[in-house]
């Protein structure tokens, strides 16, 4: 069986129904994920206070505010006066 390198990664465990995070080291394949291999296990019934308590702390970040979408909306504007333009 090949060897492969595996660096340190968060997963979904399927089949425990956890987040866990993968240690970093060699695996033989095929590879079957055990308890020992991983050095966080995040239960399923935990994931919801994590986020919250991600959200309050502000971890999590919305990917666009208010002034950003703004932005966006008059780029997108400026654009579609331009189209019809060259259009007439």
């Amino acid at each position: 069986m090949a060897g492969s390198y595996m660096p340190g990664l968060w997963t979904y465990n399927h089949g425990t129904g956890t987040i866990v995070h993968l240690k970093p080291g060699e695996y033989e394949e095929p590879y079957q994920l055990t308890a020992e291999d991983c050095d966080i296990i995040i239960p399923h019934m935990a994931i919801q206070s994590l986020i919250s308590f991600l959200d309050e702390q502000g971890y999590i970040k919305p990917k666009m505010d208010n002034q950003s979408r703004g932005e966006d909306v008059k780029i997108i504007n400026r654009l579609l006066d331009l189209c019809e333009k060259k259009i007439k």
